[in-house]
């Protein structure tokens, strides 16, 4: 009797183990053939990892990885609810497994927030900008259906350091690449399926991998990194202090006749060194060149001496112009009795003040619709509009 116990009871074991092998294969994922870690299930019937059904979708045709059925894209699968039903089965069999399952998807869905659909644009910028674009690509239109009810992001990304020969968006080599975060502050529409954007730019990274969506009309795609400044090395803390002192000094006395336009079009001024430096630079008339160095430079130091420098330089110009202008008033005047008197000569411009003309200018390029930068005026638009507004002044 008790052999015959035991047999029963190592019968009932092994049946089971072999249960539960069963139902570990009916809960594996058909892609990593790992337990399923929030299952999304496909129109089609079949089901997948979350993580697993994204990266199969990125590059691929738009089809379900096992029957090959038309399936929806790849953000609505970041998007959409798991199968309950699978998950609750999953986590009553195999709690402990589900769990590092879990933990293990964990670092791979924080990967998603950062893999943006990708906008290439030849005009450097700066974090803290804000910027109306017009869209009429039908790359970027689709991209703009996307994300426009979900992230509201994509990375605006600026060209590569060195060109060379097949240097454009169609080239799928982007790596190493400065990108900026976008995010949309409002969107419009229009009949003819154009689309306005104002958006406002977010943090620098670099683009580490990038893809071209199947089926998209050539939209990349551009998995990002932070991109941060250098630390500072021993010794350099007290230089780079007194140089965000000055640099304070400057922004603070050019910020007043121009506080609302500047908030509008580039934000507040930060308080922070590295965040300050980017901010004159986007305000500064640099070369664009130099401007795209600027924002790919780790130096914190670096570029705020730039800008001091180009402030300075701003100073010595405007004192040689009053200079000009005093000695042409001063010859005017002695040129004859009876000539209408001039008005007396305009005295030399602090750096604050040439600081406020390069300001001016700024927000005359930046200035569309309430202030915000315009990404697609042609340069014959800003400076003929620059001009009429120094000759207003």
């Amino acid at each position: 009797m008790a052999l015959a116990a035991a047999s029963a009871r190592q019968a009932k074991a092994k049946d089971g183990e072999q249960q539960q092998q069963l139902c570990a294969s009916c809960l594996a994922c058909p892609a990593c053939l790992q337990l399923l870690a929030e299952p999304v299930s496909l129109p089609c019937g079949h089901t997948f990892c979350r993580v697993c059904l994204v990266k199969e979708l990125r590059r691929k045709p738009k089809e379900c990885p096992s029957c090959h059925a038309t399936c929806h894209t790849r953000q609505v699968a970041e998007d959409q609810p798991q199968n309950v039903m699978l998950a609750q089965i999953a986590k009553s069999l195999f709690p402990e497994l589900l769990e590092r399952r879990l933990r293990e998807t964990e670092a791979e869905k924080a990967k998603f927030e950062l893999c943006l659909p990708a906008f290439f644009y030849s005009v450097p910028v700066f974090p803290g900008q804000t910027l109306c674009v017009h869209f009429f690509e039908p790359r970027y239109k689709l991209m703009m259906q996307r994300i426009i009810n979900t992230s509201r992001r994509f990375a605006y990304v600026l060209p590569a350091p060195v060109p060379s020969t097949n240097d454009d968006d169609r080239n799928t080599d982007q790596q190493g690449r400065i990108a900026l975060e976008a995010h949309v502050c409002e969107a419009e529409f229009l009949s003819d399926d154009r689309v306005m954007v104002k958006i406002k730019l977010a943090g620098r990274h670099t683009v580490v991998e990038d893809f071209v969506e199947a089926g998209t009309g050539n939209l990349h795609y551009c998995q990002l990194e932070p991109f941060d400044d250098d630390p500072l090395q021993e010794g350099g803390a007290g230089e780079l202090t007194d140089l965000h002192t000055r640099a304070k000094t400057i922004c603070n006395g050019f910020l007043g006749p121009f506080k609302g336009q500047l908030v509008e079009a580039h934000g507040r001024m930060p308080e922070d060194a590295v965040g300050l430096s980017m901010w004159m630079a986007s305000l500064l008339p640099f070369y664009p060149p130099d401007k795209h160095s600027l924002v790919r430079s780790r130096c914190t130091r670096r570029r705020m001496r730039a800008c001091l420098d180009c402030a300075a330089s701003m100073e010595e110009m405007a004192q040689a112009a009053a200079r000009r202008e005093e000695k042409s008033s001063t010859g005017d005047m002695s040129a004859g009795e009876g000539q209408q008197q001039q008005p007396p000569p305009r005295p030399s411009q602090p750096a604050a003040e040439a600081a406020a003309e390069a300001a001016a200018v700024a927000v005359a390029q930046a200035g569309v619709s309430g202030g915000s930068a315009s990404a697609w005026e042609d340069e014959g638009e800003r400076s003929s509009r620059s001009a009429r507004q120094r000759q207003r002044r």
